[in-house]
């Protein structure tokens, strides 16, 4: 079981048909859903993705802790994902 933050959510926003990774988002939650992505958070310098914090703090959380610039990182993981998605 894992613990989230409150006001996270437990699924992705949809936006004009795409899957949109959120700020109030937990860190386990993108992880575990897009594994892609943690090479990104690595790049941002979130590379702790296996401490406890990570288990219930949002992106936006572990961004301010850090000192990153939680819009760069949210756009570089919706990015990523994207590369993903089948075309249309």
């Amino acid at each position: 079981m894992s613990l989230l933050v409150e006001g996270a959510t437990l699924a992705p926003i949809i936006e004009d048909g795409e899957c949109m990774i959120n700020r109030k988002m937990s860190i386990e939650e993108v992880v575990r859903t897009h594994p892609e992505t943690i090479v990104i958070f690595e790049r941002h310098g979130l590379g702790c993705l296996g401490c406890q914090a990570a288990l219930f703090e949002s992106i936006e959380q572990g961004a301010e802790v850090h000192g990153i610039n939680v819009d760069a990182l949210i756009a570089d993981l919706n990015k990523e994902v994207g590369r993903g998605a089948a075309p249309r």
